[in-house]
């Protein structure tokens, strides 16, 4: 058996952001394995194609905090095969206070997936048919 490893690494200002982008850079060691990208802060599942990176677009429904972003490594057989986390903090904006200017991305981020955050999203519920008469 083949084993992987993942790496995850969240870049904003070391893991802190007011300023309502998340880069994610995700790699897994096997260029075989799909990445999936889950968190509380995002409302599904993110999968990712075999290049590029994620870029999260934090909204006003997450609420300030402590977030950590998980990395799957999924091979073919549809089981992990590695895992990873980051932790990253969101934080309140205040409005009447002077906020700094946000940080560059680094020059060498291109996502390929942009997804905003929010709650996860609710179940839909099944209705049962009622028997005709």
């Amino acid at each position: 058996m083949k084993r992987t490893c993942a790496a995850v690494v969240a870049a904003v200002t070391a893991g802190t952001s007011m300023w309502r982008k998340l880069a994610v850079i995700a790699a897994c060691s096997n260029p075989a394995d799909h990445r999936v990208i889950t968190s509380k802060m995002l409302p599904r599942q993110v999968p990712l194609p075999k290049t590029g990176d994620l870029l999260i677009k934090v909204t006003n429904k997450t609420h300030p905090g402590k977030y950590t972003i998980m990395l799957l490594c999924v091979g073919k057989h549809q089981q992990a095969d590695a895992a990873d986390m980051a932790s990253v903090r969101i934080l309140k904006v205040i409005g009447d206070f002077y906020q700094p200017a946000p940080p560059p991305l680094p020059e060498h981020f291109k996502p390929t997936v942009t997804v905003s955050s929010g709650p996860p999203a609710r179940a839909k519920k099944h209705h049962k048919k009622k028997k005709g008469h």
